[in-house]
């Protein structure tokens, strides 16, 4: 798991495919999870409360919190294509 103390910014994603190859090269099998790059997540509640006033369905607020997730995951996927991962 990468959380948002490993991925701080777009950069991160060098770290945690290092890491990831490291267990690869091992011949281990490797599913990686990763979370919203640091301040995201919050970024996004707040943008949910502007738009949404200040009790907006969680629910939809949800499904804006997992666009910082998926973000995430589809830069992480980049950075192992990259390296032909």
């Amino acid at each position: 798991k990468f959380g948002s103390s490993v991925l701080e910014r777009e950069a991160d994603y060098a770290r945690a495919v290092q890491e990831i190859y490291r267990h690869v090269r091992e011949g281990e099998k490797v599913v990686a999870v990763v979370s919203a790059l640091a301040g995201e997540t919050d970024s996004l509640f707040a943008q949910a409360e502007a738009v949404g006033g200040e009790a907006p369905p969680a629910a939809l607020v949800a499904r804006l919190a997992r666009v910082g997730e998926l973000r995430s995951a589809a830069l992480l996927a980049l950075s192992l294509a990259r390296v032909g991962l």
